[in-house]
């Protein structure tokens, strides 16, 4: 999937140890997105963690984040989204979406509320892709790889230390962290010297692409005034 920049704080993970978290939901889900406004379809990818954070976004621009808060096998708050914002990259906090849905072991479909209106219907089924390990995340990523000169550059150490820069000027401290039981790592970045300077929190996670010989890492991370999404790639 080619989507784009988002950002979630990390005061709001301490109140994750209070959730109760389904054993169906961690993990990397896959499928379209149905917006009742516009009457169109979207690539969606939701991403939760074992703790039950939660990360969704969607190829047409929206996207929410935060403590996915369960009552068994159902979401039913995520307080951060850019829907309805003028920027797509800013969290908006005059809207307070509600997500609904069951989870099968292998599907859910999620209907997201504004209020007493439904604005988004998601039909997602989990992802089978191989559990990336701490040293898959090694290496040099780009955005726009192809290009001379790349968007942006992240480098991975082994250890999966991040340092990186982009063409705004940004320069990119953090971590990732590979889980061992799901395709899901956490992600602590730290942005400064631009205008989105601050530090962020949230996941990332690797896929291959089945029909080329290129590997690439998707995110999703935030603070309490941004939200960011986007897919690097390697080449091997």
């Amino acid at each position: 999937m080619n989507l784009t920049k988002i950002a979630l704080p990390i005061v709001t993970i301490g109140l994750l140890s209070g959730c109760k978290v389904s054993d169906k939901a961690p993990g990397v889900w896959y499928g379209v997105a149905f917006d009742n406004a516009t009457g169109s379809y979207s690539e969606v990818a939701m991403f939760i963690t074992e703790l039950g954070e939660t990360r969704i976004s969607t190829t047409a621009g929206f996207y929410l984040a935060g403590p996915g808060f369960f009552d068994g096998d159902i979401i039913y708050n995520l307080p951060l989204s850019n829907y309805g914002s003028t920027d797509f990259t800013s969290i908006n906090y005059d809207t307070q979406l509600l997500v609904t849905g069951e989870f099968t072991d292998a599907s859910v479909s999620l209907e997201v509320k504004d209020e007493d209106e439904v604005v988004q219907n998601l039909d997602l089924i989990r992802s089978t892709d191989a559990i990336a390990t701490q040293a898959q995340y090694a290496g040099s990523w780009y955005a726009n790889p192809h290009a001379p000169d790349p968007a942006y550059t992240w480098l991975i150490d082994e250890d999966g230390n991040i340092g990186g820069n982009d063409e705004l000027g940004c320069l990119y401290s953090g971590k990732v962290t590979a889980s061992d039981t799901i395709n899901v790592a956490e992600l602590n970045l730290v942005i400064s010297e631009c205008v989105y300077e601050g530090a962020y929190h949230g996941i990332m996670s690797l896929f291959l692409s089945p029909d080329s010989d290129r590997i690439g890492i998707f995110y999703n991370y935030s603070n309490l005034e941004n939200i960011f999404v986007n897919g690097l790639e390697k080449i091997l």
